[in-house]
């Protein structure tokens, strides 16, 4: 049975920093990074030259960005070192016609990118945005991992499957 996402019913972003949890409140989004993978430029290997791959060892920059309504919901990401878990419900509708709950989670772990600045103007709310550059990053679905990455460590698991293993076991990681 085919199913489709519909959509994002609530959120629950939290923080910590030093041992415990705390709620991040006025929170209205969060941006999760793209993954981008550097190219590897392989010489000789091709009959018509240089061919580029993707180097999964090689990932770029990782950030997300949260965006609230006030900087004392926010406050605890301006740490320097700060860990960030989102949690997020989707509703599923399948062919028959029933409903599922999917249930997404990240963790990541970081260093503030910027502190934020805001545009006010007299009568609107106010966005403030903060950007978290991510040395460890961590996606789940249903307690399941589909992304795991630790720059500092060299893992990197996609579905479940730890394709850094043999090349750490190679360097006596």
């Amino acid at each position: 049975m085919r199913k489709y996402i519909n959509t994002v019913l609530d959120f629950f972003p939290t923080a910590k920093s030093g041992s415990a949890y705390t709620e991040l409140t006025d929170i209205t989004t969060f941006t999760l990074p793209d993954i981008e993978f550097d190219d590897a430029e392989m010489e000789g290997a091709g009959l018509l030259g240089t061919v580029n791959l993707p180097n999964p060892f090689a990932i770029g920059d990782i950030e997300i960005e949260i965006t609230g309504k006030s900087y004392s919901g926010m406050k605890i990401l301006f740490n320097q070192d700060v860990e960030v878990r989102l949690n997020w419900a989707e509703d599923a509708v399948q062919t028959g016609g029933t409903t599922e709950y999917i249930g997404m989670t990240v963790i990541a772990k970081g260093r503030p990118k910027s502190l934020p600045g805001s545009d006010i103007k007299k009568g609107e709310g106010k966005e403030i945005k903060a950007t978290l550059g991510c040395y460890y990053y961590k996606l789940m679905e249903n307690g399941t991992t589909i992304f795991e990455i630790n720059k500092l460590t060299g893992k990197l698991v996609i579905n479940g499957t730890d394709i850094s293993s043999k090349l750490n076991k190679a360097l006596n990681k």
